[in-house]
Formats: structure tokens, C-alpha cells, sequence
């Protein structure tokens, strides 16, 4: 992220130093976690667990990672096996697209992407409205729509060759499926 938008120089000149380099910059982006706080309602992110594990932990979460971005006029697009979440401003024109993929993440900074690369990233993927919380309550999903994301996630929905299961054991096989 730093040699992305700050550029490899500033990742350079820092290296030697970087244990003080990432704690300034951590408290930098606790600034900014306060006094961004529309974002974080419209991302549905909670304050001060960003902040404690902002200062906490040694690497960030994929929200925070989510919010950085966006704080600093990124377009947002992340895509794994069978997920996908977008966060995207008509004004922003610069994109990064986090991939995951056997529990690994990339980091594609994509300058010119288009409604067809969208649409083609979208493609037989799940699409959720929170990074953080991918999987609403049980009661928000109609019985297709649960049959749908166990297709998507290679989930059996048949309980043997003629009876399938309930919306409440796929969509707890969907839960299990993603932690």
C-alpha cells in the first residue's frame, strides 16, 4: 500500500526506519478513522475496534484496509472464490481490487476499469453489501436467493434424491462455509 500510493520512494527512504515510519502512520489514519465518520456508518465499520486494531495488531483487517482506500479516493473492488463487494464512487477514477484466493491476497491496482471488466468480475460471484459482514440474518433471504449463493459457493442443497434441505440448514452450511 505505502509504495502504491506513496510511492516506492517513500517506501525506500523508510525502510530502515519502519517500525517508527508505521506508528506515525497508524496514528495518522487514527485522524482520520475520527473524523471520517460518515464513511465509517456508510461502510457499517465501528470506530474503536478499527482504531484498537489499527494500534494493536501488526497488519490490518480487510475493513480498515477498505476504508484507507476510500479515504483516499479509491475505488474499491474485492473478489475471492465466490464473493464479491464493490465500493465505487462515479468521482473517483483510480481503482484498487483486492483478490483473494487460497488465503492470500493480492493487491491489483487497476487505473482504467470498465463496466464490462466489472461486470465481468461479478460473474457467477455472490454479491454483498459489507466486506465486514458478508452474510445478513437468515430472515433477510428468501429461500431462492439462500439456493443461489449454496450454487455459487458448490454447496448441496439436496438432502438426498428428492428432498432438499431447510433455508435455515443451507444457510447455516453458507455460514460454516465462510468462516
Amino acid at each position: 500500500w505505502i509504495s502504491h500510493h506513496y510511492g516506492l520512494h517513500e517506501y525506500e527512504i523508510n525502510k530502515n526506519n519502519l517500525y517508527n515510519y508505521e506508528i506515525n502512520k497508524k496514528f495518522e489514519y487514527v485522524s482520520c478513522i475520527r473524523g471520517n465518520k460518515l464513511l465509517l456508518k456508510s461502510l457499517k465499520l465501528n470506530r474503536t475496534k478499527l482504531e484498537e486494531s489499527l494500534l494493536d495488531n501488526d497488519g490490518i483487517g480487510l475493513g480498515l484496509f477498505v476504508f484507507i482506500c476510500l479515504v483516499h479516493k479509491y475505488n474499491v473492488i474485492y473478489t475471492d472464490n465466490y464473493l464479491y463487494y464493490q465500493h465505487i464512487d462515479e468521482f473517483n477514477s483510480n481503482y484498487i481490487m483486492i483478490n483473494k484466493r487460497n488465503n492470500k491476497y493480492g493487491l491489483y491496482v487497476k487505473e482504467t476499469i470498465t463496466k464490462d471488466n466489472i461486470e465481468t468480475f461479478k460473474k457467477n460471484k455472490w454479491i454483498v453489501d459489507s466486506i465486514t459482514k458478508p452474510l445478513r440474518s437468515v430472515g433477510s433471504y428468501k429461500v431462492g436467493e439462500i439456493k443461489e449463493i449454496c450454487n455459487i459457493m458448490n454447496i448441496n442443497i439436496m438432502k438426498n434424491e428428492t428432498k432438499s434441505y431447510t433455508k435455515n440448514e443451507l444457510y447455516e452450511k453458507i455460514k460454516q462455509h465462510i468462516m
